[in-house]
């Protein structure tokens, strides 16, 4: 993850912090203030989840139940062609994209892709559809199957054909793929949301084309007189934040009138600990309420 250093001049109409221990004298009016955001955070557009993480029990556990939804999928599938009559299934690879960011850069071993069914004249009886191509994810290619032309009757000493075709198996991949292909779907799916820093950032990018009223204590920013765009109406929020996917500290100085904003990596053990599982095989690493309380709306 790279570090990004910016900095944005904006104009603030600055309301210090009354009725707080350090407060100072008021200022009421417009003065020119800056904003420095350094960015060591989750990069959307380069950034995929790390490979060594070491995952906890409790998302080992949902992982496990995914898998199985995914493995008894791909099992009722190769049930339909068994009764449509085929006796042969191809694996033909599909070209949708799943619309996750980065998501080559997880090197999965299976692909988006849909099964054929062939019968004992090798004539076309079922034609499937690309499993799992509507899900907007990308850990069902952790559970796939395993060869691209097989057999769905098991091994005859009479059946030539059965002797040099394998028949078809359904492959498992590690727990610790699989999670970390569900974490990578669920960042690029909440990621244009702009949760915890990310969201503080644009609150204090959109107070400067606003020249919002705002206040300072130790511990939090206060918005005083704020219009926000769609989506980003905190009342306030802390100046530190250790938690989920953007980690962030806010510094101001009084004297030189400028914030410094740190963003930092990902605190995955803490958006382990908030693993649930939404749909089938849809993992979430939030609060199922999708609201902090150290970040109040506007009301």
């Amino acid at each position: 993850m790279r570090t990004k250093l910016f900095s944005t001049s904006i104009v603030l109409a600055l309301t210090a912090a009354l009725g707080f221990s350090n407060a100072t004298t008021p200022h009421a009016a417009a003065y020119q203030s800056s904003v420095k955001i350094i960015d060591q955070g989750f990069d959307l557009d380069s950034d995929v989840v790390p490979s060594n993480l070491k995952w906890n029990e409790k998302s080992i556990q949902v992982a496990q139940q995914a898998q199985r939804f995914l493995y008894r999928t791909i099992k009722n599938e190769l049930k339909a062609h068994k009764d449509a009559g085929a006796v042969r299934i191809v694996r033909l690879s599909s070209s949708i994209d799943p619309g996750v960011r980065n998501w080559q850069k997880l090197k999965l071993s299976g692909k988006l892709y849909s099964l054929n069914g062939y019968d004992e004249n090798d004539k076309l009886v079922r034609k499937g559809k690309p499993l799992f191509a509507k899900s907007q994810s990308v850990q069902h290619m952790t559970v796939y199957l395993t060869q691209q032309n097989c057999l769905l009757k098991s091994f005859n000493l009479f059946d030539f054909e059965t002797w040099f075709s394998p028949q078809c198996s359904i492959t498992v991949e590690s727990k610790e793929e699989f999670l970390r292909a569900a974490m990578q779907s669920w960042i690029s799916l909440i990621g244009g949301f702009d949760p915890d820093g990310k969201a503080v950032q644009h609150e204090l990018e959109d107070l400067a084309s606003q020249k919002g009223s705002f206040k300072v204590d130790s511990t939090r920013f206060y918005c005083l007189k704020c219009s926000f765009y769609s989506g980003h109406k905190y009342s306030s929020f802390p100046l530190e934040y250790k938690k989920g996917l953007w980690p962030y500290k806010i510094e101001y100085s009084r004297t030189t009138q400028k914030f410094t904003m740190t963003i930092f990596e990902p605190n995955w053990a803490d958006l382990m600990s908030k693993v649930y599982l939404q749909t089938d095989d849809l993992l979430r690493f939030e609060d199922r309420t999708g609201f902090d309380p150290l970040f109040p709306f506007v009301s």
